[in-house]
């Protein structure tokens, strides 16, 4: 057996303030370990000086009222007052998508991401049109298991591409997605309960959906760029990691430094928050 994970670096802005957390954000999460399979969809209103209100839902339809002050450090870690210490997330360069790790009480654990909602704008469908790259974790009866790769998303919605699984199979994608004015959409011919919400900059999507054997997928999609370089990565990265498995679980976070060459230096905890690994290339 191995374990699957879902990793998501987020590149660390030159500054931070707690007044960047303000406006509006949609979360998404996926949990693993004791009570999985299970998933958190919610929203929260965040202030100028990081108080918060909000509503969480978890699979069974259980809503959970919350409210608390939200704080930002200066290397783009977000923490929460009313949260138990595992919780921690990390804020991006954009400041439009942030990245919690958690464990709750039982022991499972959580991996949420969060994406600011655009501000005086409404959201079209052609927004999302385009080429991206998706990356998605399963949590419960059919984990462990990744479903990687390319896609695309036309003018009207209509999904295609051809994604890899762990397993080294490939499968063709299809369905069609549907934006409302607020950056949620829906999608004809996924998984059950499919939801996604879309980032502020219009380039990080984050959904949500149950499998038939009641498993949870976790899904991020990224807009491709007109090009890259190599000198893209250079700079500092959080990283936020969770992992899935049929006798293992357990999740990794850290920092990252990566030079003009690409070799990287940093350094990750996990679950236990008492072992700490070097990464270096």
């Amino acid at each position: 057996d191995f374990i699957a994970g879902l990793g998501v670096f987020t590149k660390r802005a030159a500054s931070y303030a707690t007044a960047d957390l303000e406006g509006s954000w949609y979360l998404h999460s996926i949990a693993a370990g004791p009570e999985a399979p299970d998933r958190t969809r919610g929203d929260l209103d965040v202030q100028s000086d990081g108080a918060f209100s909000g509503r969480l839902v978890d699979i069974n339809g259980e809503v959970d009222f919350i409210s608390g002050n939200l704080n930002v450090s200066v290397d783009g870690i977000v923490d929460c007052n009313v949260c138990l210490p595992p919780f921690r997330g990390a804020l991006d360069a954009g400041k439009t998508v942030i990245v919690f790790t958690d464990t709750w009480d039982s022991g499972t654990d959580e991996l949420l991401i969060a994406v600011k909602q655009a501000q005086n704008t409404l959201y079209e469908q052609e927004d999302i049109a385009g080429p991206w790259r998706l990356s998605q974790l399963t949590s419960g009866p059919s984990a462990p298991l990744w479903v990687r790769g390319p896609m695309e998303i036309s003018q009207s919605g209509v999904l295609s591409g051809d994604l890899l699984d762990a397993y080294g199979e490939t499968s063709p994608l299809s369905g069609i997605i549907t934006l409302d004015v607020n950056g949620i959409a829906d999608c004809v011919g996924c998984e059950i309960e499919f939801e996604a919400a879309v980032d502020a900059d219009m380039t990080v999507t984050v959904y949500s959906q149950t499998l038939e054997d009641g498993s949870t997928d976790l899904g991020v999609l990224v807009s491709q760029g007109p090009s890259y370089s190599q000198s893209d990565l250079t700079g500092g990265w959080n990283l936020n990691l969770i992992g899935t498995g049929s006798l293992d679980y357990g999740w990794l976070r850290g920092a990252v430094t990566v030079a003009e060459d690409g070799t990287f230096t940093g350094d990750a905890q996990d679950r236990s928050e008492e072992h700490t690994s070097e990464l270096q290339s």
